[in-house]
């Protein structure tokens, strides 16, 4: 009888072997051949990654990162079926020197799922700058850049965050723990000492710029060539010597007399801010001459380069040629311009084509003691590079930006929306100036131009959020109604309870789907039942199929930090139950912050899953595995598809306030494929135990937000990082919709205090995945000395 069952049961390992194999040979995988593990790469040049993939499905595409203690940029790549790829020209020049690193690349599939992800290859980003003196001067290093469209970034930011998540199986890089100086730097200054101003710029050679700086930071400097639409058309970085001087060589191929401007400028680590600049006006490959032989127009209120470039069918770089313009962006009433052919009458208003500027007004005073929110709509746009620059009444530019329009909604409008550090004294006229360019061939194709005032601080502080007395003792909320594991049903979808230790405030449901994905929201009062006890009763709709597992969450937070203070969980079914495969987590509770203290106690119930058997996996927010084992259900009937609870215990290696999220799944005896699945959002190790700590305590990851309520964002920060937390939300491809500094208010009694901050958030498509991020920095030289982040979901106005 023995023998029979041994030889069952290694017949079956084979099947399930063959099943595995030719699985394998069939999974998807994404490797990167180029840098290699362990390398120095050069920064000072444009960074290129490449490596390979196979078993790609259609409209695959591949996610490549990188690293320093933050993420420093992204590339999406689309595939060619080749088995290769390549992400080229990522500028890492802002990265300090000697940093370290890693890069990663993960396949993802249509729906944004991940298929697979590449072993992690450590690096170090550039070379360390030396400390001792040279005895000799420093050979110049660039990096030359050609390009025809506007893609100019002069602020740059910290995070170019992407919304997709993979699963890589790095081990999590622990928070800086920088401590900020309290001494400021001294005033940096760069002086451009070759060309001179309003001299001839050689094209089609080698040419050096020369010039001294004092007081930059360790980062250097960036110098380009720039025509006179602001495009850039060389480019290098470069490390002052010792002395600040500094040398760097360009390579210009440009129609000659084309006028432009040799910009050179220090970026502030962390933030991008351009803290130090100088620029001359050069005219490329020779003297500029006029086109007398064109026809003369007359610049008519209202017209922009571009308009007239459309009425006369030329382009905006062949008329300031002709013209011998040193800046697109300035024209004046009356101006007189040669064209190459007599315009056409002033088109109507094109009601496929167009572009408006929403926020901020015409004639309006912007602040610019933050970064100055610019938004917008569009016809005919989705898809389209946006843009954006601020001017001066010179018509130079002061801060620029590139958006990416969103996907048109019912009635064909695209919105787009972007923030700029803009930094000139209060009073000071300008305009803003958006483009929009098609990724087809870089043409413009409709344009918006307000004037506008620059000014200091708003006068209008922020709504403060509702602060109230710290919770003090244990909260325990605990629902009644439903238990766990039983029917919820969504014609009567009323959920009670009571809390223990609190007799007033706000509670809040969340309904949760396998995944974690919120489902519904709602919230009420608690009413007082005795001296330390209350009770609560409120409905909590949401529309999903009959059979589906739920997760009813409830909560209550800490008026004062915004931390959950007390929450309870129910896993139910919605509606009729059905034969399918399920496993739910029980315990910890959804954002739970897990002990690093002690191994980690994970319990679960599952039903009818393949030998009884649950994988569980504790993954980074990045997708890396930090542990993971394998248990089985409690029940007699586990080998045979019982159901029972099930729990395991892990040891976890992470940095304090590592968000990232548990779990578990069970797989096919087939092919071994996924069949079901849960996942629970946590942090990882109280973030307080780590300095220079930075939390966003409100909304929880996956809060579902509107137009209908202004967005609360709040949180806590170590007081040794400085005064201020700066916030920033990002849309799914990573442009900056607002970006706000929030003063850091000291708790008493505690290393720590609290911010918040609270916004508006407008002219975005339903369905829209947002990031919140919230970062110090130091006071010294500006690099990021902690963050945090959640994603949010922007819904229907009106709607859960």
């Amino acid at each position: 009888m023995n023998k029979t069952r041994v030889f069952l049961l290694l017949t079956t390992l084979v099947i399930i072997l063959a099943s595995s194999m030719t699985a394998l040979a069939q999974t998807p995988t994404v490797a990167i051949g180029s840098p290699t593990g362990g390398s120095t790469v050069d920064t000072n040049l444009l960074v290129d990654v490449s490596g390979t993939y196979t078993n790609a499905p259609v409209g695959a595409t591949v996610l490549v990162q990188l690293f320093s203690s933050v993420l420093l940029d992204s590339r999406s790549l689309a595939l060619d079926g080749s088995g290769n790829w390549f992400a080229n020209d990522l500028d890492l020049t802002a990265v300090p020197k000697g940093t370290s690193g890693y890069i990663i690349a993960y396949l993802v599939a249509s729906d944004l799922s991940t298929l697979a992800t590449s072993s992690t290859v450590s690096v170090t980003w550039g070379f360390p700058v030396p400390t001792a003196e040279p005895t000799f001067t420093p050979s110049p290093t660039a990096t030359f850049t050609p390009t025809s469209t506007a893609t100019e970034i002069f602020t740059a930011t910290p995070t170019a965050t992407g919304t997709q998540v993979g699963t890589a199986t790095t081990t999590p890089t622990p928070t800086m723990t920088k401590t900020p100086s309290l001494t400021p730097p001294p005033a940096a200054t760069i002086t451009i000492l070759s060309p001179l101003n309003e001299s001839i710029f050689p094209t089609g050679v080698v040419v050096s710029v020369v010039g001294t700086s004092t007081n930059l930071l360790a980062n250097g400097l960036t110098v380009r060539a720039l025509n006179a639409n602001s495009d850039v058309l060389a480019e290098a970085s470069v490390i002052p010597d010792v002395s600040g001087n500094w040398i760097a060589n360009l390579t210009v191929n440009v129609p000659l007399g084309t006028r432009g401007k040799i910009y050179v400028f220090a970026p502030r680590p962390g933030d991008g801010f351009v803290y130090a600049s100088a620029r001359v006006t050069v005219t490329y490959g020779g003297p500029c001459v006029v086109r007398t032989d064109w026809f003369v127009y007359t610049v008519q209120a209202g017209d922009t380069l571009f308009r007239i470039a459309n009425r006369v069918g030329s382009n905006i770089n062949e008329l300031a040629l002709a013209n011998c313009l040193d800046n697109t962006n300035l024209i004046y009433v009356g101006q007189p311009l040669r064209v190459p052919r007599q315009p056409a009458a002033p088109p109507t208003p094109n009601p496929t084509t167009n572009l408006r500027i929403l926020t901020p007004l015409p004639n309006g005073t912007v602040d610019t003691s933050d970064r100055v929110n610019v938004a917008g709509t569009g016809k005919g746009i989705a898809g389209y590079s946006i843009v954006v620059r601020a001017l001066n009444q010179a018509g130079e530019v002061l801060g620029q930006q590139v958006a990416v329009a969103s996907a048109a909604n019912a009635a064909g409008d695209s919105s787009w929306q972007t923030a700029l550090f803009i930094s000139v004294p209060p009073g000071t006229p300008g305009s803003i100036y958006a483009y929009a360019v098609s990724p087809a061939n870089g043409a413009i194709v409709a344009d918006e131009l307000i004037q506008v005032t620059y000014g200091g601080a708003s006068s209008v502080e922020p709504t403060p959020r509702p602060t109230g007395e710290a919770i003090e003792g244990a909260i325990e909320v605990i629902i009644n109604t439903p238990v766990d594991n039983q029917t919820f049903v969504l014609a009567n979808p009323v959920v009670n309870g009571r809390v223990v230790g609190l007799t007033d405030g706000t509670l809040v449901l969340r309904a949760l789907d396998a995944e974690s994905n919120v489902l519904g929201e709602a919230s009420g009062s608690l009413t007082p039942i005795s001296e330390s006890e209350s009770s609560w009763q409120f409905a909590l709709p949401f529309d999903v199929p009959t059979g589906t597992r739920a997760t009813i969450y409830a909560y209550v937070t800490d008026p004062l930090t915004g931390v959950v203070a007390g929450a309870d969980a129910v896993n139910v079914v919605v509606g009729e139950s059905n034969a399918n495969p399920f496993v739910t987590i029980i315990d910890p509770l959804p954002y739970a912050i897990v002990p690093l203290d002690e191994p980690v106690t994970i319990t679960g119930y599952g039903a009818r899953l393949f030998e009884g058997t649950v994988l569980v996996r504790l993954l980074d927010d990045q997708g890396g595995v930090l542990a993971e084992a394998v248990t089985t259900v409690d029940s007699p009937n586990a080998g045979t598809g019982g159901e029972g609870q099930w729990q395991l215990t892990l040891d976890v290696n992470a940095a304090a306030g590592t968000r990232g999220s548990i779990y578990a799944f069970a797989t096919s005896a087939q092919d071994g494929s996924v069949i079901t699945a849960a996942r629970r959002y946590v942090t990882f190790g109280d973030p307080s135990d780590a300095t220079n700590f930075v939390q966003i305590t409100t909304p929880l990851p996956g809060t579902l937000i509107s137009a209908d309520n202004a967005l609360l964002i709040a949180g806590r920060a170590d007081l040794n990082s400085g005064e201020a937390v700066t916030v920033q939300v990002f849309d799914e491809v990573g442009n900056i919709l607002i970006e706000e500094p929030r003063p850091i208010n000291p708790v008493d009694g505690a290393a720590y205090g609290t911010w918040d901050v609270i916004l508006e958030l407008q002219n975005l498509q339903p369905g829209t995945r947002l990031r919140v991020n919230a970062f110090t920095t130091s006071s010294f030289d500006g690099s990021i000395l902690s963050s945090d982040s959640v994603q949010l979901t922007y819904a229907e106005a009106g709607g859960g």
